[in-house]
């Protein structure tokens, strides 16, 4: 009869973890997409791409937090004693997993592409100590949920609970600060003139570019730009991108056009 039992516990994990791992082929492969789209220009609403792109892998993060007696939230380290069995394919077909291979690889390149988006589109100009406190609030809460539900019934508890904290460390700021980007107001443009371009290099992050414009009350202004509007700023008409949203946060990014 125990044994029956065990073999039925293993089995639901089975079908849980294969759950888990079709809900997350599903948000890559809509993930990917929406990159798509917005990078060739077919869906040109990066409010909405930018809010999509981190609410989806929420649901993600809300099934393991569901079945937390299975979800495993450390890495699998070759210089701990359990390296074997935890890495193994029958503790991994009965167990969710964010740190192993795929499972933390293609989130973070999804996140950083967001990260990068932000860091063009959404630069605050105004407000960032609004956007701090949503954030340590939000992290509050997911904190305690963290810690009612994360890593009971394994040993390491504290190691697991460390590594959840550091994930909902980075994926709540950057899901505060898309949700307040994507709740700012319409676009207001206002003219501006061409001074310089820069670029600044970095071994881990790749290079970055920026331009400096003149606004229209005599002050300058720098903003980082994409790969193409860095090379073509000086021919271009420009125009400084003013977005502000409830909460008294302002965006501002330089762009081509209206």
């Amino acid at each position: 009869m125990e044994e029956s039992f065990e073999n039925y516990e293993v089995e639901q994990s089975k079908r849980i973890v294969k759950t888990f791992k079709l809900i997350s082929l599903i948000i890559y492969i809509i993930e990917g997409g929406l990159i798509l789209l917005f990078h060739f220009n077919i869906w040109t609403s990066r409010k909405l791409l930018i809010l999509f792109m981190v609410l989806l892998p929420w649901i993600r993060y809300i099934y393991a937090l569901r079945f937390s007696d299975i979800a495993y939230w450390d890495e699998a380290n070759k210089r701990r004693d359990d390296y074997e069995e935890k890495s193994s394919k029958e503790w991994l077909s009965t167990h969710v997993t964010f740190i192993y291979n795929s499972a933390f690889v293609l989130p973070t390149l999804i996140y950083l592409y967001v990260f990068n988006t932000l860091l063009v589109f959404a630069h605050v100009h105004k407000g960032e100590s609004v956007i701090y406190l949503f954030c340590v609030v939000a992290f509050l809460v997911m904190l305690i949920i963290g810690y009612l539900c994360v890593g009971r019934g394994f040993e390491d508890r504290k190691r697991q609970l460390f590594y959840y904290f550091f994930i909902m460390l980075f994926v709540v700021g950057l899901t505060v600060s898309a949700v307040c980007y994507s709740l700012s107001s319409p676009v207001a443009y206002e003219e501006c003139t061409y001074i310089s371009k820069s670029t600044s290099h970095s071994r881990k992050g790749g290079t970055s570019y920026y331009v400096e414009v003149r606004l229209q009350d005599g002050s300058s202004f720098r903003s980082e730009v994409t790969k193409d509007l860095y090379h073509n700023a000086q021919y271009e008409d420009l125009y400084l991108c003013r977005e502000e949203n409830p909460f008294g946060i302002e965006y501002w990014h330089v762009c081509v056009g209206k």
